[in-house]
């Protein structure tokens, strides 16, 4: 599987990482460092391999002007395909291979292989990550500013957690394998030092802030269990 792999990633590499500009050599200033099109192009990355290893998901930013969206291209080759118009953050094959679990603009999107078919799971200002199948592929637990389960076979969602602090975040690690837990981390960052980030932008200079160090993990400093609701 491992050679396999590294197969498919250096097809995609070598297919699509192309120069984007073949001419005259133009000025290397900060401006263009940081202006789209990006100088150095772009490649694949993010990339979902589906359980029976026929088909692989994987963002790409096309014309490497800032805007990635999501394709797909069978393992044995062939032509791509952009199966979505959007920016995506991330995706996930459900364990059986007939549903594909993504984040779009912070919400929670579910489909099948083909995205003929798409649901809208969430539409909340939190951004849902970290999303996790359950081993019977009947529900996806994400976290925001708490963990929360939706079934797939029905609509519904079940809040596991209750945090109300901006300050404390989730991580999820697995389900148990009957389904029935969800094995999960919290952290608090609470006094960290808070880091500006600029980013130039053509005559304009934007900054982000960002936490960084080492938070602390509550809970005695040890993953635990929590109990998920019948969904069945």
């Amino acid at each position: 599987m491992v050679i396999r792999w590294c197969g498919v990633a250096l097809l995609l590499f070598c297919a699509l990482s192309v120069p984007l500009h073949v001419g005259v050599a133009e000025r290397l200033s900060l401006k263009r460092i940081f202006d789209k099109p990006y100088i150095a192009g772009s490649r694949p990355s993010i990339a979902s391999l589906s359980p029976d290893g026929r088909r692989l998901l994987y963002h790409w930013d096309a014309d490497a002007n800032g805007r990635n969206r999501l394709w797909t291209i069978a393992t044995a080759g062939g032509t791509t395909k952009q199966v979505l118009d959007s920016a995506v953050s991330s995706c996930v094959w459900s364990p059986d291979g007939k549903l594909v679990a993504y984040t779009q603009e912070g919400d929670l999107f579910m489909a099948d292989p083909t995205f003929e078919t798409i649901t809208r799971l969430t539409r909340t200002p939190a951004a849902e990550s970290q999303i996790t199948w359950s081993p019977a592929s009947d529900a996806i637990a994400v976290a925001t500013n708490n963990i929360l389960v939706f079934p797939t076979t029905h609509p519904g969602v079940y809040q596991l957690t209750h945090n109300t602090s901006p300050d404390v975040s989730y991580s999820i690690l697995e389900f148990s394998p009957d389904g029935k837990k969800v094995l999960f981390a919290e952290y608090n960052q609470e006094g960290l030092p808070e880091f500006v980030v600029p980013r130039y932008s053509e005559e304009h200079v934007t900054a982000s802030k960002t936490r960084r160090g080492f938070s602390k993990v509550r809970l005695g400093g040890l993953p635990r269990w929590i109990q998920v609701p019948s969904y069945g």
